[in-house]
C-alpha cells in the first residue's frame, strides 16, 4: 500500500490532491494539520500538528519511507533550509509547491527557464527580503543544487475554486462580499488593463497526483499553470455575469486609477511586482509529460465556481475598515446590521454623516 503525506494540505490545492489520492486503491493519504479534522474518508487520516515544529515533523517523516511527501507549507528561508535534507532523506520523491510568481516580468510566455525576480530585480530591499516569491526562489535553489534529486518543484500562479475567488491583489472577502449586497466593486484599472492566466485548483491537484512516481518529474520543475489568459478586466466581467445570473442584479464598478490598500489585504509587492505585470504562461514542458486537455477554460470554471459560492455564501473575517474607507469613496455605506455593538454602530453613523473626520 503506498503511503502519501500532504503537508499543511486543508488549503484549497491540497484538498483537491486528497479527494484524488482518496479515490485510488491501495493509497493511504495522512495530512497534517493544526486543527483536530475528522476524516470522512477511509484511506484519509488526518495528524493534529504544527508542521513548522520540528519535534513533531521529525519523528513522522521517519514513522515510513514515504512514496511521496506533497508539501503545501509556508517556510522563511532558514526554516527549509534546515528541513530540507530531511525531507528528502525519508521519501520516495518530494514534491514542492513553489510559486509562478518567482518569475519575472516577461515579454514571451513565460517558461520554466525565464528569468527570476531573485536574479533580475533591482530593488535591493526586495530581493533581500525573505517575502514570499523571493523566499519561494532561493529554496528552489536549494533543492536545484541538493546532491538528491528526488524532488519535483510545482509552481501553479493564480488558482480558483468554489471558495477561492480572486480579482486583481484581492481575495473575495473584500470584492465578493460587498457585491452580493448591492455594493460597488472598487477595482483599480491599471491591473484590469493587465493580463493573468488563472488555473482552476481542481486541475492543479490533477496535475500534482499524474505527477506522483512519474520517472521525468524527478529533479525538475515544472509551471502548473493553464494555457488561456484574459485581461483581469475579462475576470471582472466574468465574476458580473455570474452575480448577475445567479442573483438577479449586476453590481456597479467603482474604478480607480490605480490600486490603492483599502481595495484590498494583499502586500504592496503583490500589486508592484505580480499583477502589473501581463502573466501569460507556457505550460508546454508540462504537456510533454502529461495530458493537460482537461484544463477548463476561466470563463468556464470561474462561471461555475461563483454559481456554486452564492448558493452558499461563506467569508472568512471581513476588513470593515476597508469597507468603511470604500464607502468614502463610492458613497455606499454597509448596512448597520453588519456591525456588531452600540458604540460601533454610532461611530458607522457619525462617519456616514460627515459628523466626525473621515480619515481611517
Amino acid at each position: 500500500m503506498k503511503k502519501y503525506l500532504i503537508l499543511g494540505g486543508t488549503g484549497p490545492i491540497g484538498n483537491g490532491v486528497i479527494n484524488l489520492l482518496s479515490l485510488m486503491e491501495d493509497v493511504m493519504v495522512y495530512v497534517t494539520s493544526r486543527q483536530a479534522i475528522c476524516s470522512t474518508k477511509e484511506n484519509v487520516v488526518y495528524i493534529k500538528g504544527n508542521a513548522h515544529e520540528t519535534s513533531f515533523l521529525a519523528p513522522l517523516l521517519k514513522s515510513y519511507m514515504w512514496d511521496a511527501i506533497i508539501d503545501c507549507m509556508i517556510y522563511p528561508f532558514f526554516e527549509f533550509e534546515a528541513k530540507m535534507d530531511m525531507f528528502l532523506t525519508n521519501t520516495k520523491q518530494y514534491i514542492y509547491l513553489s510559486s509562478a510568481t518567482v518569475f519575472a516580468d516577461s515579454e514571451s510566455p513565460i517558461s520554466e527557464s525565464s528569468a527570476k525576480l531573485v536574479d533580475v530585480c533591482t530593488d535591493e530591499a526586495f530581493v533581500y527580503s525573505d517575502i514570499y516569491p523571493i523566499s519561494k526562489a532561493r529554496q528552489e535553489k536549494l533543492l536545484q543544487t541538493s546532491k538528491r534529486r528526488n524532488w519535483t518543484i510545482v509552481r501553479p500562479y493564480i488558482t480558483y475554486g468554489d471558495y477561492r475567488l480572486q480579482l486583481g491583489c484581492m481575495e473575495k472577502e473584500y470584492w465578493l462580499y460587498g457585491a452580493i449586497r448591492h455594493r460597488p466593486i472598487v477595482f483599480a484599472k491599471d491591473v484590469a488593463d493587465k493580463y493573468v492566466t488563472m488555473t482552476s485548483c481542481e486541475d492543479v491537484g490533477k496535475s500534482i497526483v499524474s505527477l506522483l512516481g512519474h520517472s521525468s518529474s524527478f529533479g525538475t520543475d515544472f509551471n502548473i499553470v493553464s494555457n488561456y489568459a484574459l485581461k483581469w478586466d475579462d475576470v471582472l466581467n466574468i465574476y458580473l455575469d455570474a452575480i448577475e445570473l445567479n442573483n438577479g442584479y449586476r453590481p456597479e464598478v467603482y474604478m480607480t486609477q490605480k490600486y490603492e490598500p483599502y481595495q484590498g489585504g494583499g502586500r504592496y509587492e503583490d500589486y508592484k511586482y505580480d499583477r502589473l505585470y501581463n502573466r501569460i504562461f507556457d505550460n508546454s514542458k508540462l504537456a510533454k509529460i502529461i495530458d493537460v486537455s482537461y484544463f477548463i477554460t476561466p470563463q468556464e470554471g470561474l462561471t461555475s465556481c461563483v454559481s456554486t459560492f452564492l448558493r452558499n455564501p461563506v467569508f472568512k473575517a471581513i476588513n470593515f475598515k476597508s469597507e468603511l474607507q470604500k464607502a468614502q469613496v463610492t458613497h455606499h455605506w454597509p448596512s448597520l446590521d453588519e456591525f456588531n455593538g452600540p458604540k460601533t454602530k454610532l461611530f458607522v453613523m457619525l462617519l456616514k454623516h460627515h459628523l466626525i473626520p473621515i480619515s481611517l
